[in-house]
């Protein structure tokens, strides 16, 4: 076999370029063009502040619940300030997890 006929018979054309067809009318698919991005700083926020409440008498009941018809844990807070979780039906939780005192007698700081 002659080289002519080989190259007629082997030599295969290349593919016929595709072009996706959301990018058939665009301009210019790619370029040497750098742009400069600007990424926003994250803004790193404060923790909220602890909510706290303040007790003024020595034998604040602590409950197991929000309200006066749950069981006393048999402790008392004494006076001073605790920080609480969340306050619910005129409790306050306590944050250390011993349970719920009245807000009848606390006070948010």
């Amino acid at each position: 076999m002659l080289r002519e006929d080989y190259s007629k018979k082997f030599d295969k054309k290349a593919p016929k370029e595709v072009v996706a067809p959301e990018v058939q009318n665009e301009e210019a698919v790619a370029s040497d063009e750098v742009r400069e991005v600007t990424v926003p700083e994250e803004k790193v926020e404060e923790a909220p502040k602890p909510k706290q409440v303040k007790v003024t008498i020595s034998d604040l009941n602590i409950r197991k619940g929000p309200g006066k018809n749950f069981d006393r844990t048999g402790q008392f807070t004494g006076a001073g300030v605790f920080d609480i979780s969340e306050t619910k039906n005129g409790f306050a939780k306590l944050a250390d997890g011993r349970g719920w005192v009245s807000m009848e007698f606390a006070k948010l700081v």
